[in-house]
């Protein structure tokens, strides 16, 4: 069956990508075509400057089960080296057709790839012809009358906007990581908590308390969720710690937990002593409880 494909990072599988994907999955169907959609398991950015500090919305197995649950049919995720790098736009769009059998090449309104980033859509179309590949140009999804993509999400995210990154999102943004041991300071005052360990590519919202929706096992709990250094215990450490409301399982120790983050409840803040704190943790519960 001839492919229909689209090509992009797709970090974070927004509203502008969905849209995008919908647009694909309806070409395929009027066309009788397979869709599908090329990606990189690796930031191009981070490729040419490992320090820029870039962090992803989505890590590789994060996006491709997001872009599976999407509907295509089929997802090829390439690495971007060296090798890759050095193709031009009609190199890139050759590989396409050669390697993977593409006939009809979907474009984002604003996307460009190769080495040579050619900034005219004609010049795509032109290339195509050439190698027997039909070039079409998607237009780009607003919300709200504004553009959607993964810099404003992160944005967002850094400026504790919690809903505004859901909203373009389309789904309520999560990170996952592995349940490490902490300092049980938490446990304590009369709130255990569980440390994560997060790769150091995920993209963490900005230091402060959240609500989240905490998945353990396939079981889904409301959270307190505390990322920062800790005032109160003179914590010189960024930590990721999550009090699980109304769990009673054993300990977690080597368990993957899935945070969804539903609001921003307020900043870190040094209190005068640990029985403060617990008292703000109280409220921060009873806040968390209403939501």
């Amino acid at each position: 069956m001839n492919k229909i494909a689209t090509i992009g990072f797709f970090d974070g599988v927004h509203l502008g990508h969905s849209y995008l994907l919908e647009q694909l999955k309806s070409e395929a169907q009027q066309r009788g075509m397979q869709s599908v959609v090329v990606t990189f398991g690796n930031h191009p950015r981070l490729f040419f400057d490992p320090n820029c500090g870039l962090k992803q919305l989505t890590l590789s197995e994060e996006k491709l089960d997001l872009l599976k649950q999407k509907g295509v049919d089929e997802v090829v995720m390439l690495q971007f080296d060296a090798q890759l790098s050095r193709l031009t736009s009609r190199e890139f769009m050759q590989l396409l057709v050669e390697k993977y059998g593409i006939k009809v090449l979907l474009m984002g309104y604003d996307h460009r790839f190769g080495s040579d980033r050619a900034t005219l859509f004609d010049e795509y179309v032109e290339y195509g012809k050439q190698l027997g590949l039909e070039v079409k140009r998607c237009d780009g999804f607003s919300e709200s009358e504004v553009m959607v993509s993964s810099s404003k999400v992160r944005r967002a995210l850094e400026l504790w906007d919690i809903p505004l990154a859901n909203k373009l999102l389309g789904y309520k943004y999560f990170i996952k990581g592995r349940v490490v041991e902490g300092q049980k300071i938490g446990r304590k005052i009369g709130f255990p908590t569980a440390n994560l360990q997060v790769d150091a590519l995920k993209m963490i919202p900005s230091d402060g308390v959240y609500v989240v929706d905490v998945v353990v096992k396939g079981e889904v709990y409301r959270g307190i969720l505390n990322i920062g250094t800790r005032p109160t215990v003179s914590g010189d450490e960024r930590t990721i710690e999550v009090h699980i409301m109304e769990y009673e399982g054993k300990e977690l120790y080597g368990e993957i937990l899935e945070l969804r983050f539903n609001k921003f409840l307020r900043h870190e803040q040094k209190f005068s002593s640990l029985d403060d704190l617990r008292e703000q943790i109280r409220k921060d519960f009873n806040q968390a409880n209403i939501l």
